[in-house]
């Protein structure tokens, strides 16, 4: 069910809407969001449902913690709260990653003092992910980090928290909720027909992105990487690179605006998450426009903490290091991931410390910049492991003649639709054809409307056709 699924387009989401324009108590409606978001969430992620249910519940209890502590118990309450948070976190995303590394760290111990000693192998943890565990691990931290610092007041109602920690629409990929804005949501809940019509407008488009572009350009970005290294051309390297990068913006910005119209439809308002990034002319300028609510979240409660930019320059690029290691971390358990995180802070810093001067630079060789630095990290971002990213880095570079094997390579995922696919993605990605979702009057709401339903069948035709690919 989860969407963009036919079982979510057909049945799911009708059905959601229908139900809370008839309960216009906004209470009533946020008892039957919660019934919904478990159903939705379990449908998914089967008994992981209850993690949602436990993680809320349990940085509700402790956030009353706060009211009547001392400051030596309220440091200990805040330090249970992180362990939990992180802990769970930790264990069902990271578990499996240190376990590998420790069993090869102890085997290369062993065979320096022991030559010839039996291999160890400490067995990995079996806990499946759930779904969306970095997000909602960071709503609810971030909740009780807020009201442990003044920003938030403690949330009365256990009902309240468990629908902000689990409401369905941007429960799997964002964006990540502010608790103090959208404590003042559910005490209104406002739905109106109009805001769901632009809502309406807002998701179509974010799911054209996602089944019409992203989909079809995974195809070409997955033909580029899992061709042979020695049979894969710098042209190619540099064609599934490009629709890697655009896959994954279209493929996350698309969620993010699914999320952000059906937030509209039930009478939510969620923050913006990307703001056109490849049109950046910095890589400091690039991060104000990426996932932009998971930056934020890293400058609240990390950037900040540890001193932002305050304590001179050393100090300044070292708390952007450690935000840039964090990043690469929670995309994802793997050294490319880490990696991936280390790339795109080194740039950040070189701008900060003005050893590159990117505002110095002529527009147009500013973007060509902030592009490179871009798709050649998302190659790191895509590649398997470390090795496999050399080598694709590596082919992207080597422009030696191109011979028989590695022209049909080139040529066999270029079909009329890849192409098509490849350049609609481009233009959509630029603001000159960014999407307005403020149709306004006469003739333009009518085909507003008309070009959002004609997207949404579309989509649902493509998706009929393929398969469901989820995010």
């Amino acid at each position: 069910m989860l969407f963009p699924s036919p079982v979510f387009l057909s049945i799911f989401l009708p059905t959601a809407v229908g139900l809370c324009a008839i309960f216009r108590a906004p209470r009533l409606r946020n008892a039957l969001l919660i019934v919904l978001s478990v159903a939705f969430y379990a449908w998914g992620g089967g008994w992981n449902a209850a993690l949602l249910i436990v993680s809320a519940l349990f940085n509700w209890a402790i956030s009353f913690g706060y009211l009547s502590a001392s400051r030596t118990r309220s440091r200990l309450t805040t330090a249970a709260a992180v362990a939990f948070n992180i802990g769970v976190l930790g264990w069902f995303k990271y578990a499996g990653f240190v376990v590998r590394g420790l069993n090869i760290l102890l085997n290369v111990l062993l065979n320096v003092l022991l030559k010839g000693a039996d291999p160890i192998a400490i067995p990995e943890p079996a806990a499946a992910l759930p779904l969306g565990i970095s997000f909602f691990t960071f709503q609810a931290l971030s909740y009780t980090l807020d009201v442990r610092a003044g920003r938030a007041e403690p949330c009365r109602n256990p009902l309240d928290l468990i629908l902000y920690i689990c409401l369905f629409p941007q429960l799997i990929a964002g964006p990540i909720l502010n608790w103090r804005d959208a404590a003042a949501q559910l005490k209104v809940n406002k739905m109106s027909w109009p805001s769901a019509a632009v809502g309406l407008r807002v998701f179509a488009c974010g799911l054209a992105q996602k089944t019409l572009l992203a989909d079809e350009l995974a195809k070409l970005a997955n033909a580029a990487f899992d061709c042979p290294a020695d049979a894969r051309s710098a042209p190619l390297a540099w064609i599934g690179a490009v629709a890697y990068t655009l896959q994954i913006y279209l493929d996350f910005s698309g969620y993010s605006r699914m999320a952000i119209g059906l937030g509209k439809m039930l009478g939510f308002d969620f923050p913006e998450n990307f703001r056109m990034p490849l049109a950046a002319r910095s890589m400091g300028d690039f991060w104000k426009r990426w996932h932009i609510t998971l930056t934020k979240w890293f400058t609240q409660y990390i950037y900040i903490p540890l001193g932002g930019n305050r304590g001179g320059r050393a100090r300044t690029l070292r708390n952007v290091a450690v935000v840039f290691i964090c990043t690469g971390i929670w995309h994802g358990a793997a050294w490319t991931f880490i990696l991936w995180g280390l790339w795109n802070g080194l740039f950040v810093i070189l701008e900060r410390a003005n050893w590159i001067r990117a505002d110095r630079m002529p527009r147009p060789l500013a973007h060509i910049y902030v592009l490179m630095i871009v798709i050649i990290g998302f190659a790191l971002f895509r590649s398997s492991d470390l090795a496999k990213a050399g080598e694709y880095i590596v082919s992207m570079f080597d422009f030696h003649a191109l011979n028989y094997v590695r022209v049909s390579r080139l040529i066999e995922p270029l079909n009329i639709k890849a192409i098509a696919s490849l350049a609609i993605g481009i233009l959509v990605s630029v603001p000159v054809a960014g999407v307005r979702n403020d149709a306004r009057g006469g003739w333009r709401k009518y085909a507003a409307g008309f070009a959002s339903a004609a997207l949404i069948a579309w989509s649902y035709a493509a998706i009929i056709a393929s398969g469901h690919h989820p995010f």
